[in-house]
């Protein structure tokens, strides 16, 4: 399905670094940062070992920050079968990417008659803006491809997800029962040490590429989950899958 998806030449990845001058400029002025028309992603079998590493499920929502033509948000969706999956990008040329390939995937649902494919088309939701002004109190994995982002951007982003991993701590948040975990590609001053290093391939380098997870949020467990029937500590679905 993501394959045929992603078929037109106007949604391949090379088509993603030909940016218009103005957008360029555009997203250049709002980010801080002079690469707009620097791009890749994570290739598909690293995302779906992420993914699967997770145990991303019905109960999560995808965020991917500069989500590009939004093959990762896609591909969230359709393979995991994720209760949400949001795809953010600056660039108006690459949203309009990414909201062909919505169109395109809710088009092969209802020709084929795909379940999963119309799942994921309700799933699915692009947004042209700024990361910083989005809204992520519904998310749980956030993945952040910082490769070539400013330094100031990384740490507003942090500082946006420690906010609502407060939040949920004191349960001021609808999100107070689940996880919120981050992945990035560069460590973010301030953020101390990641939970964990997991193993990725990108588009750019034939090089292992290290992603970071930080664990910012672990829901309690109820104290009646806390034992199993015989005095053993019950399984509960975390980020621990990772590790």
């Amino acid at each position: 399905v993501l394959q045929a998806v992603y078929a037109h030449p106007a949604l391949s990845l090379e088509s993603c670094t030909e940016l218009e001058a103005v957008d360029a400029r555009r997203v250049n002025q709002i980010s801080g940062g002079q690469k707009a028309m620097t791009y890749g992603e994570m290739q598909p079998g690293s995302w779906s070992r992420l993914l699967a590493d997770l145990h991303v499920g019905g109960d999560d929502t995808v965020y991917d920050l500069g989500s590009g033509r939004g093959r990762l948000v896609v591909q969230a969706a359709l393979e995991t079968g994720c209760r949400r999956a949001v795809g953010v990008e600056l660039s108006k040329q690459r949203h309009q990417q990414a909201a062909r390939a919505a169109k395109r995937l809710s088009r092969y649902a209802e020709k084929m008659a795909h379940a999963r494919a119309a799942h994921a088309a309700e799933a699915v939701k692009f947004i042209n803006g700024d990361m910083r002004q989005v809204e992520l109190a519904d998310a749980t994995v956030v993945y952040l491809m910082n490769q070539d982002l400013p330094r100031k951007l990384n740490e507003q982003i942090w500082e946006v997800l420690v906010a609502e991993s407060e939040r949920r701590r004191s349960g001021d948040s609808p999100s107070a029962t689940r996880r919120l975990v981050l992945l990035t590609l560069l460590g973010i001053r301030g953020a101390g040490e990641p939970s964990h290093i997991l193993p990725s391939s990108q588009s750019w380098t034939d090089a292992v590429v290290n992603v970071n997870l930080y664990d910012l949020f672990t829901p309690p467990v109820p104290p009646d989950l806390e034992l199993g029937p015989q005095g053993q500590d019950a399984t509960v679905p975390s980020s621990e899958g990772a590790r």
